[in-house]
Order: C-alpha cells, then structure tokens, then sequence
C-alpha cells in the first residue's frame, strides 16, 4: 500500500478552486480551454474513426458489410446469407457472418474523493495564468474526463459519466453528439470533492445496472490501499479498460520540512514524521510499487494504463492518449 495523500503542517489547505459556469472566461473551462477541445478534436480526426453507425467495429455479429466468419446453418437463417459456392464445395450449408458496426459505449468514471482535491504545485495544466495558482489534482481530472468526453461526443458515441468516492456521487444521464458538451462541461463544474474512497463500492453500484460492453475510463490518483485490483470485475464483463493515475508532483516526491505531522487527507489522521536520512527514498519507493500494482492489474487483463502528471503540459497528456489508440475500440 502506498502512503495515503498527505499534507504537511506547512502545505497550503486542500481546497478546490472556485468554478463558474461552463464555458465563462475564468471558469474551469473557460474560452481558452473550450479552443484547446477544438484543437483535440481536429487532431483527433485522424487517429479515431466515428460515425452515425459508428465506424467502431464491435465483435458482435450482425448484418453490417464486414465479412468474418462462417457458421453452420440452422432452420429459420435467412437463406441471403446462405454461401451458395461453400455449399457446393464443402456439401454444407453454411452462414455468412459480418461484423456489426455501432456506437461505442464510453462510461466515464471520476475520482472525487478528498484526496483529489490536493493542489497543484506545476502550472502545466493551468489554460490561462490567473488559474495556475488555485488548480487542484480534481481540477486537472475534470479537464482530462471533458476532453475525453469531447471526443466521444464528436465520433456520435454514446457518454455516461459518473463521480464516485466512498460510493458513487452523482451521474450524468447519458448524452450523445457534440451540442451535448456544455451539458457535459456543467456537470463535471457541479462535482465536489469530499470522503475517502471505495472503488469496489462504486464500480459494483455502477454496474449493478444492465450496461453494453464498452470502454471504461477511471480517472483517480488510485491512492488507496486497494489499487486498481476493483476493476478486476469489469474483466467478466467483457468491457475495456482505460485507467489513467493522475498524480503531482507532490505526491510523488514531496517535499517535507524536518519535522513535519503528515494528515490523511480522507480520513484525518495524522502522524508525525522525523527526519531521516532515507525518508524520501522509502517514499518514492512506496509510490513506484503501487504504480506497478496497478499497472500490472492492468496488463494482465489486456487493458491501457496511462500516468497523467500534472507537471507535464496539459495539451502533451491528451495528445499522448490519442496517440496511444486509447480512444479506439
């Protein structure tokens, strides 16, 4: 288990920035941050497929164009699909089944636990100056689910989002097209942060509902003792996986003074840490063993995990997403 989000007695208090209404000027996605979707999506039009049926090729089989497979004939098959030329070659009447083409189910899951709400010491993500001082870990996720989001909408996929801590929170209805993303921009600005966190709770609530296989993607600092090892369940169900760590620098290395009483940011309590000559070493050692933890849940199940640091240029983060294929079926 890694050390839980801390802070010391002379960090700065763990609040989230104050945010406006979506799309306002010094809101958390004001003008300039709407212009950079723009961009995203430009860029994006030529790493990910959409269309009104999809074009994201499903491995259900159904009378789409795409040849893939044969199977034996049973009473009641539409004899169109029969392969005449098979039939006289191989004596069997053999079906023709295609790939069917639809619209991909993208479920958007967002951290909101009280460890999110750390602040950020990099301006990096930050879209305009004035925002670079206030910007949270939860704001910086917010900004990755939206672009996320943003790019499903324009491929006509279909968006569920949903924010989760000791539980899930608060859910979005579904949303589809690309006139929905002010909706969508609303309500990740109405999500707060605050208890401490329960991924099985929250992915097991979530999916305790019939949903189509699809493309998850968790956004969270997965700073808790359990990891990734939740997501597990969504292997039996036949769903992809995106998981995406969003951590600072802080948490990574912090700096902390000689003497200093670290606090659990989820659950207040507090310890007292002196100096030691091999302190900091133990520490990133405790975070890189977690991030193999996850990491290696993540492998084993043939799914993408992506570290998005808020010291890295907030453009790069997403950019490195689509280049990877993350947003592909």
């Amino acid at each position: 288990m890694p050390p839980t989000p801390a802070t010391s007695s002379t960090s700065p208090p763990s609040t989230g920035a104050p945010v406006t209404g979506a799309g306002s000027v010094d809101g958390l996605f004001g003008r300039d941050f709407l212009r950079r979707l723009e961009k995203l999506k430009l860029a994006s039009r030529r790493l990910v497929s959409g269309a009104q049926r999809g074009e994201h090729r499903s491995r259900k089989r159904g009378s789409g164009i795409e040849f893939a497979d044969y199977r034996p004939y049973v009473e009641g098959d539409s004899l169109r699909f029969v392969d005449w030329p098979a039939y006289l070659r191989f004596d069997k009447l053999l079906v023709r089944q295609f790939e069917e083409e639809g619209d991909l189910p993208v479920y958007l899951l967002l951290d909101c636990s009280e460890s999110m709400a750390t602040p950020i010491r990099s301006s990096q993500a930050s879209t305009t100056p004035r925002d670079s001082a206030n910007l949270t870990k939860f704001d910086f996720a917010r900004r990755v689910i939206a672009a996320i989001a943003a790019l499903g909408l324009d491929n006509l996929d279909r968006i569920i989002m949903a924010g989760f801590a000791g539980g899930l929170t608060k859910r979005c209805p579904p949303m589809r097209g690309s006139r929905q993303i002010h909706r969508t921009l609303a309500f990740l600005e109405s999500l707060e942060t605050g208890a401490d966190t329960n991924l099985e709770l929250s992915v097991t609530q979530f999916f305790n509902e019939p949903r189509r296989r699809g493309l998850v993607v968790v956004v969270s600092d997965f700073l808790h003792e359990e990891g990734a090892s939740p997501l597990t369940k969504l292997a039996g169900l036949r769903h992809d996986l995106l998981a995406v760590r969003v951590l600072d620098g802080r948490d990574l290395a912090p700096r902390l003074p000689r003497r200093a009483q670290v606090i659990d940011a989820e659950t207040g309590n507090s310890v007292i840490l002196e100096e030691q000559p091999d302190r900091n070493d133990v520490y990133r050692e405790l975070v890189k063993d977690h991030a193999d933890q996850v990491r290696d849940v993540c492998r084993r199940n043939a799914w993408s995990f992506v570290d998005a640091n808020t010291d890295a240029p907030f453009d790069q983060v997403l950019l490195d997403l689509l280049r990877a294929g993350h947003m592909r079926r």
